[in-house]
């Protein structure tokens, strides 16, 4: 599979596959905040919201707020959804978002990427502002793909799969 057979990813499918996998990613992470924090009243016997009972005590202990813990749950999303996209574009090079759209993240080389250009890529798609270079860019590349040395290309053809 050649970057120069296949033809970039259109604008239209790239941000289809943000929202798709935007949507697993938040219920990844509903869900692990749910088990962490079950984890953490169970086994600490701390509530991450201190429940008022009408009295001076509350029900447990409140995690302060510039605890370890309670940055670590606020910078939660960020840790799982780094690592989800640069699991699938380092082993499979998409995302089940990209299966969908039948749209592939490879190198110049038609390899999978590594998890350095896979960190590169992710931050510099982080708000989404490098995807708006897709409209303006001759070759069809987002931001993240120049800074990242990537090619996000579009394999409907491919029949080698």
């Amino acid at each position: 599979m050649s970057t120069s057979v296949f033809p970039p990813a259109p604008f239209g499918s790239r941000l289809l596959a943000i929202l798709y996998d935007s949507l697993i990613v938040f219920f990844i992470i509903i869900f692990s905040i749910i088990i962490l924090q079950f984890f953490v009243i169970s086994v600490f016997d701390i509530n991450t919201v201190a429940i008022p009972t009408g009295t001076d005590d509350t029900a447990g202990k409140e995690i302060p707020a510039d605890s370890f813990v309670t940055y670590f749950f606020k910078s939660l999303w960020l840790i799982l959804s780094l690592l989800y996209f640069s699991y699938f574009w380092t082993k499979r090079g998409q995302t089940p978002g990209m299966k969908v759209w039948k749209l592939k993240v490879v190198r110049e080389n038609d390899k999978h990427i590594s998890w350095y250009q896979a960190m590169k890529r992710y931050l510099f798609a982080f708000f989404g502002l490098g995807l708006i270079w897709v409209i303006f860019n001759k070759k069809h590349s987002a931001l993240q793909d120049i800074l990242s040395s990537t090619h996000l290309i579009s394999i409907k053809n491919d029949s080698s799969k």
